[in-house]
């Protein structure tokens, strides 16, 4: 559920304002206006290893419940009325 958190965009990260000219803080949200009938999901099973400075592959057991539970804007805008 980390994916759909804003995430605030400060310091090094900082957004760069294509109005202002300028980089400044700011929150960057993912949402969905509508889900699709099937909606495809794909694991980044990898991770980077410095160490060795090369992709490692994940080994864990990945367990998804039956039904998922994805939040949509409408969802969002009811729960805020």
């Amino acid at each position: 559920n980390l994916y759909l958190h804003s995430e605030i965009l400060e310091g090094d990260n900082q957004y760069y304002c294509d109005h202002c000219k300028t980089k400044c803080n700011a929150q960057r949200t993912v949402s969905f206006g509508t889900l699709p009938p099937v909606l495809n999901v794909q694991l980044a099973r990898y991770v980077f290893d410095r160490k060795m400075l090369m992709k490692k592959k994940l080994m864990d057991k990945v367990l998804l419940p039956r039904i998922l539970y994805v939040p949509t804007k409408e969802k969002q805008i009811a729960n805020t009325e």
